[in-house]
C-alpha cells in the first residue's frame, strides 16, 4: 500500500515509515552518542585545563624559588657600591659557605 502512495521513496525509506518505532530507536541511539562524545570532550578540556593550570602554578612556584635563592645568595649590599676587591671577597665567602651548606 506505500508503494502506491510514495512510488519515488526508496525500499528503505518506505520501510522507515511502516515501522517507525525502529527508527526512532535508531535516532535515539544516535542522540545518545553525541551525548556520550560531547561528555568526552568536556571531560578532556577539563583535564586539559588542569593541566596547564598546575605546570603554570609549577612554573611559578620555581621562578619564585630561584628568584629567592639568589636573593639570600647575593650580600645585602649591591655590587655597584662596592670596590672590585671587597665584591671579590664577599663572593668568594658566599662560594665557600655554598660548599659548607653541599658537603653536609
Amino acid at each position: 500500500r506505500l508503494r502506491l502512495s510514495f512510488p519515488s521513496l526508496r525500499p528503505a525509506a518506505q520501510q522507515r515509515i511502516l515501522q517507525p518505532r525502529a527508527c526512532t530507536s535508531f535516532l535515539l541511539d544516535q542522540r545518545e552518542k553525541r551525548k556520550e562524545k560531547r561528555e568526552r570532550k568536556r571531560e578532556r578540556k577539563k583535564e586539559r585545563k588542569k593541566q596547564r593550570s598546575r605546570t603554570v602554578s609549577s612554573d611559578l612556584q620555581r621562578r619564585e624559588k630561584r628568584k629567592r635563592e639568589n636573593q639570600s645568595s647575593w650580600s645585602t649590599r649591591p655590587a655597584a657600591e662596592m670596590s672590585d676587591n671587597e665584591f671579590i671577597e664577599e663572593r668568594r665567602e658566599d662560594e665557600m659557605k655554598e660548599r659548607e651548606k653541599k658537603e653536609e
